[in-house]
């Protein structure tokens, strides 16, 4: 996180040897940075960034089995994931995302959780968790729905296709479009602008709006329990193993799960 500056805090996930991919350290770090900011009174505004490359690929897959031992390990991360997101969508000061590149998986979770994003013309969004045989996490479906209703969540979901600029600008899931290399600058000068508003105003306008739609505690609850059905499948363990072997997962697409 940068020193606050007229105002503004910018939060950076830095991780570009693994394309800014989530791994458990940093949600951890994620909720520490949010959890500081939402109690400095110099930070009137927040900019969530992946930097100038991309916003995040999502998860780490490479790490996500080495979150602890048993069969609640998978959750703990999860939880941890969760604790994040909560912080960032429950900030009291207006948070925009500034996005390069592409925000797939957990990394479009994170965007979604900010009030405003910011995108570069040639980014693209994907949800490619059923390639996984995982379903959506980190929020995603829930701040999904609440953008874009539940049936267009659900045809994102299930088709896993790339969402460009220009559709996901249509579904009402990004505010601004900026030329390629220009979304950290645009969005730190739209913090800045806000930064200058009357800030007891600003804050009770995003309370007010995030009020509209329901708690997030609701989305994340609802998630844990079908996210941790699906990553204690077969399925969900041969995809993990295919990833690693870069090969392509060979699933069983006969109903195993309990409904």
């Amino acid at each position: 996180m940068t020193d606050p500056a007229d105002g503004v805090a910018v939060l950076t996930i830095t991780r570009p040897d693994v394309r800014n991919a989530l791994a458990r350290q940093s949600w951890i770090d994620l909720r520490q940075a949010a959890d500081d900011i939402a109690d400095d009174s110099r930070v009137r505004a927040v900019v969530l960034t992946g930097g100038e490359s991309c916003f995040s690929a999502g998860g780490d897959i490479k790490t996500m089995t080495s979150s602890g031992t048993g069969p609640l390990a998978p959750v703990e991360r999860l939880r941890l994931a969760h604790q994040a997101v909560r912080s960032l969508h429950t900030l009291p000061q207006p948070l925009i995302a500034a996005v390069e590149g592409y925000a797939i998986g957990a990394g479009w979770s994170l965007a979604l959780a900010c009030d405003l994003v910011t995108a570069a013309r040639d980014v693209f969004f994907q949800a490619s968790f059923l390639d996984r045989a995982l379903v959506a996490d980190c929020g995603l479906a829930g701040l999904m729905v609440r953008q874009v209703g539940r049936v267009r969540t659900m045809d994102l979901l299930l088709t896993r296709r790339r969402v460009a600029v220009e559709e996901a600008m249509g579904l009402n899931l990004i505010s601004r479009v900026v030329e390629p290399g220009e979304a950290v600058a645009t969005a730190v000068s739209q913090a800045t602008d806000i930064a200058a508003l009357p800030a007891d105003a600003v804050r009770l306008t995003k309370r007010l709006v995030r009020s509209s739609v329901g708690p997030i505690d609701e989305v994340l609850e609802a998630e844990t329990a079908n996210w941790a059905l699906a990553w204690c499948s077969p399925d969900a363990g041969e995809a993990r193993q295919a990833f690693l072997e870069k090969r392509s997962p060979r699933f069983n697409l006969d109903l195993v799960t309990e409904q």
